[in-house]
Order: C-alpha cells, then structure tokens, then sequence
C-alpha cells in the first residue's frame, strides 16, 4: 500500500487488537465497542474490564479506572455509577460511554506519542504485557452483549 494514503479497519475494537494493529500500521479505526460495551455495563480499564452491575462495586468509592486519569468522568465513583446503572438511569451508560471512550483515545494518543518517540514497538509489548493477565483474557473473551 502506498505510505502516503490512510489504512483504514472496519470492526476492530478489543484494546489489545487496537494496538497489534496500529503496529502494523493501521492509521484509522471505526468501531462500536466501547459504546455497546457501556451500554451493557463493561468498562475498561487499564487493568482489565470490569461488569459495573456486580455487587461487589455497591460501595466501591474508587474512580472507573484507579490507575489513570485520562477519564472526564473519572470523579464518579464506581458505586455512584453502579447505582445509577441499577436504577435504570441512562446517566450510568452516558458516564460508562464517556469514559470507554476516553480509553480509546487516551491508548490511540499515547500510541502517537510512543510512535514520534521511536518506542511503539517497547510501548505496545509493555502495554500488551499488562492487559495479557488472566483478568484481561477472561474479559477479553466474553461477549460484548449478554
């Protein structure tokens, strides 16, 4: 493919095929799931995803994701965000959508910068590394819809 045009993927969407992607020189993404994964109650973090409507998160005062500080939500506690989604309210979804999202752009900016700085492939492999742990397979191989 000629190195001037954008590669463009349809439908990927798991973090970790994100980044095996972009080191194959994908530039462009378009995909559901951090929305769908959110309006189903999955988050993801740095530590793997987690199901907000499980009780242990009831009176869990700790932020979606305690590891970064990427999220414009990152001030709701996981216990509000869990009332909320067992309530019914489309806020819970609303704040889960918001911060998936800003997951996604926060890997695709650090992806940049690791690639300007000529460690993409270190980056990548450590980041690999850490989502490759027994929480991150498991949730990696669920549905993405119950």
């Amino acid at each position: 493919m000629p190195k001037d045009k954008a590669r463009y993927l349809m439908g990927v969407g798991k973090p970790a095929d994100l980044l095996t992607c972009i080191g194959m020189g994908i530039d462009q993404f378009d995909c559901v799931l951090p929305s769908r994964n959110a309006r189903h109650g999955k988050v993801f973090t740095l530590d793997g995803g987690f199901y907000i409507k499980n009780t242990r998160f009831r009176g869990d005062d700790r932020p979606l994701d305690p590891a970064g500080d990427y999220s414009p939500v990152g001030h709701f506690s996981r216990a509000y965000v869990r009332h909320l989604w067992s309530s019914g309210e489309a806020l819970g979804a609303h704040i889960m959508t918001l911060h998936n999202l800003a997951f996604y752009l926060y890997l695709s900016r650090q992806a940049r910068l690791a690639i300007l700085q000529d460690r993409y492939t270190t980056w990548s492999q450590q980041l690999l590394a850490r989502m490759a742990t027994e929480k991150w397979k498991r949730w990696a191989q669920e549905k993405t819809s119950p």
